[in-house]
């Protein structure tokens, strides 16, 4: 037989047996509030969830000395009818547990005076069945939507209302109650829901987050050929060959300026063998320009000396002449760097080097002369002269062009250069970092990008939309995300009971995706066939991601018409 505990006048009593409790039960000391807890277990529950109450019944103890024998059988006065115990048990007036200790003559005063307290209200439960009827069809199909099921209702509840008025107090709530969830249950059922919101347009962030450098920023257009007066009608005329190609080779950062001196020295070179011979005159005055050209340097000691040196030098002293001047620009270099003798008085290694620099152009214009002298007594002296060059500095030009060049780009029809992404190459810059290569003869010539040899126009730079760039940006799948299919629902009450309509939310899609680079990926939303298709790291092309909403978060639909997730 079950134990319990019960909590009686803030106290803990137990344990005691079903036939205790029933005791306490029929002399009033508990009710079917009490908590109790069966022995064995930490629940409380209230009395009522463990016994019957109201029957007036009172369990009949069977000691061990009032046990039948085993296998005796009952007698038929101790026996209740079917009916009658059918009856007990459908008024509440036992439980299976108890129904078989009550006596015939017990059941039947119990029976008697409950159906006569069912007959006494007769119209109460006239209502209470429709109500019950109209609660059933509202839970299996929201019958309270059709008029006439209200109609047949409230026939039911008007003819039983005569005997009972406050049966038609409940009826008329109890059909308030279900026209409301009538109401609500049709807005539920047309509730929709939308997309996502907070998505936004992606062409911006990715935008945003192009990263474009300015020396490649640019596409540089150009017409670059060689100079039909100056170059080609002067080579002709001597019989030597032009090369129909012309390249132009172009460096990441300004040519030195020892690279720059040796290419305009091949510019001066070619000038040279293809000028005409000069007269005496012309020779004394170009003698004399070319000396009165030394760079003078008031702050340096050496530059004095030097220039009166030169100044007394005559035509045949050119070759001494060009190797002092190279040979003191050397070490004015070394000064420079601070590899040489101390400094004294005024003078700076800034000052040595702009010095040194000078000097070299001005034993350039030396050798030019020299070499205008060779050619004015000597007409085979031109291709001396020009073989001399390219054996020697022409040839070293030419190798540090060769290792250092970061593109080289033919032109095409009428000279037509493209580069593309460089940087904004004006007048300036395309003459600090671009050299012109041609062929004469058999000899390669690297020409300055402002020689007077070449014939260059529509010079134009173009800035590159960073919409092209933004097509070759690499972003990959690096997560995936699927949220929704939440069941949302619709509550209501009706006659003392919850009713619920039950709706499940669409699914939603989400790709991450980002660069090699990035630490923060971004998140869009995508079709549940292309989710389906996604795998990580796979490349996703930027025109796809453009035409996709973008999320700060994955997102899930907000539904209308009272739905709430649960």
């Amino acid at each position: 037989m079950r134990q319990f505990a019960l909590f009686i006048n803030n106290e803990v009593k137990g344990p005691l047996t079903e036939y205790e409790v029933q005791d306490l039960i029929q002399s009033g000391s508990v009710g079917p509030d009490t908590p109790c807890a069966p022995i064995g277990t930490e629940e409380w529950q209230p009395l009522s969830a463990h016994f019957t109450f109201g029957s007036g019944l009172k369990l009949a103890r069977r000691s061990a000395e009032t046990q039948p024998e085993a296998g005796a059988e009952e007698t038929a006065a101790q026996r209740l009818d079917p009916d009658v115990r059918r009856r007990l048990l459908v008024y509440g007036l036992a439980d299976a547990a108890t129904v078989d200790q009550v006596s015939p003559a017990q059941a039947e005063t119990l029976i008697r005076q409950v159906e006569s307290r069912i007959r006494g209200q007769v119209a109460g439960r006239r209502i209470a069945a429709a109500v019950c009827l109209a609660a059933g069809l509202a839970g299996g199909a929201f019958a309270f939507r059709l008029p006439e099921t209200m109609a047949t209702l409230g026939t039911v509840a008007d003819t039983a209302a005569v005997d009972d008025p406050a049966a038609l107090k409940r009826w008329n709530r109890f059909r308030a109650e279900t026209a409301r969830f009538a109401q609500n249950t049709a807005q539920a059922m047309g509730a929709s829901f939308p997309e996502p919101q907070g998505g936004s347009e992606a062409a911006p962030v990715l935008l945003g987050r192009l990263i474009v450098r300015e020396d490649k920023a640019y596409v540089f257009r150009a017409k670059v050929a060689p100079s039909a007066d100056t170059l080609a009608a002067p080579l002709e005329k001597f019989g030597i060959t032009l090369g129909d190609k012309v390249a132009v080779l172009q460096f990441e950062g300004a040519i030195p300026d020892e690279q720059l001196r040796r290419a305009r020295a091949q510019a001066d070179t070619l000038a040279l063998i293809l000028s005409p011979l000069m007269s005496q005159a012309d020779f004394a005055k170009a003698l004399e320009e070319t000396l009165a050209a030394f760079p003078d340097a008031a702050d340096i000691p050496e530059a004095a000396r030097l220039r009166a040196e030169v100044a007394v030098a005559k035509a045949a002293d050119l070759p001494m002449a060009i190797d002092k001047v190279r040979f003191r620009a050397a070490e004015a270099d070394k000064i420079a760097q601070g590899k040489g003798p101390k400094l004294s008085g005024q003078a700076t290694p800034a000052s040595y080097a702009d010095w040194s620099k000078a000097l070299l152009a001005f034993a350039d214009r030396l050798a030019q002369l020299r070499d205008q002298i060779r050619i004015q007594v000597n007409p085979d002296a031109r291709r001396e002269v020009w073989s001399d060059f390219n054996r020697g500095e022409g040839a070293e030009l030419a190798a540090w062009a060769l290792a250092n060049a970061a593109r080289t780009v033919e032109t095409g029809e009428a000279g037509a250069l493209v580069l593309e992404e460089t940087a904004n190459l004006k007048a300036d810059d395309a003459a600090k970092r671009l050299l012109v290569r041609l062929r004469i003869q058999e000899d390669v010539v690297l020409l300055p990008w402002d020689s007077p040899f070449l014939a260059v126009t529509d010079v134009a730079a173009e800035r590159i939309p960073n919409a092209t760039f933004l097509e070759r940006e690499s972003y990959r799948v690096v997560g995936k995300t699927e949220v929704g299919g939440r069941r949302h629902v619709l509550r209501g009450e009706v006659a003392g009971r919850t009713l619920i309509l039950a709706r499940e939310s669409p699914r939603w899609h989400y790709l991450s995706v980002g660069r090699d680079r990035d630490s923060e990926p971004l998140l869009f939303r995508v079709s549940a066939e292309r989710f389906a298709a996604a795998e990580l790291g796979q490349k996703v092309p930027v025109s796809e991601l453009i035409q996709l909403p973008l999320f700060a978060k994955a997102t899930e639909s907000a539904p209308t018409g009272g739905l709430n997730a649960e």
